[in-house]
């Protein structure tokens, strides 16, 4: 048995980039396994699809935010052709998560998975962010 610290990952993502997502819990699994023992370092992933649970209380976005993203070190966002799904205060629940791990001074990655078709859709919707 070995000691390892642990940083829980947040990966935030609208629903247009499934695949993506898959990508990389597949690729911090596979860190996860060259690296682990010899770096004494465990990258937990987290996505809302498979680690949020809905409550009676809360709005989606709001359980998301208590279940998620208080609990991660960081933040992985990905967007494809969607920003996202609008919340009660911002855009999307991606730009949500972004805005909340960026108050609490966590780091965030931002990917964009560009196509011909996608690309103006995501210039045009990011010159509102």
């Amino acid at each position: 048995m070995f000691q390892a610290n642990v940083y829980k990952i947040m990966i935030g993502a609208p629903s247009d980039v499934e695949s993506e997502v898959k990508v990389a819990f597949d690729v911090i699994q596979r860190w996860n396994y060259i690296n682990a023992i010899s770096h004494k370092l465990i990258l937990l992933p987290s996505h809302w699809s498979l680690d949020a649970y809905p409550t009676l209380s809360k709005k989606p976005q709001k359980a998301i935010n208590n279940q998620l993203v208080e609990k991660s070190d960081l933040l992985i966002c990905i967007f494809g052709s969607k920003i996202g799904t609008p919340t009660d205060d911002y855009i999307s629940g991606t730009v949500e998560e972004i805005e909340e791990h960026l108050k609490d001074s966590k780091p965030v990655m931002v990917f964009l998975v560009i196509t011909l078709t996608g690309q103006r859709l995501m210039q045009s919707k990011s010159q509102n962010f």
